[in-house]
């Protein structure tokens, strides 16, 4: 188990994140992550999300043992070849701690 976990995720420069919070929702995402038993201020989901021009950014507070999985949508909008940097989580206080994938090169036809 970890606290104050970021996951920062890189779309390529030729596309678009498509921001899904415009979206018809029956639950808001603050209160679909639920809270823990100890402390009901603290979320054992993901406790918020950025969608930025180029990266989407996940923040928990909690991060539970075991997988946890993000999705999001984005659009290809110019054609070309654009390097892409790693997707990278990371405790956010405790440096030591942190993951990355390997970059990748994204080709829009």
């Amino acid at each position: 188990n970890r606290t104050f976990v970021a996951l920062r995720v890189p779309v390529p420069s030729g596309a678009t994140i498509l921001n899904a919070n415009f979206a018809n929702s029956a639950i808001p995402l603050d209160q679909a992550a639920g809270t823990t038993a100890q402390n009901p201020f603290i979320f054992d989901g993901i406790s918020s999300q950025t969608i930025n021009a180029n990266e989407v950014q996940y923040f928990w507070n909690v991060f539970p043992q075991g997988r946890q999985e993000v999705s999001f949508l984005f659009t290809a909008d110019r054609r070309g070849v654009y390097p892409t940097p790693p997707v990278m989580a990371e405790a956010m206080y405790m440096p030591e701690v942190f993951g990355r994938t390997a970059g990748v090169l994204y080709s829009i036809r």
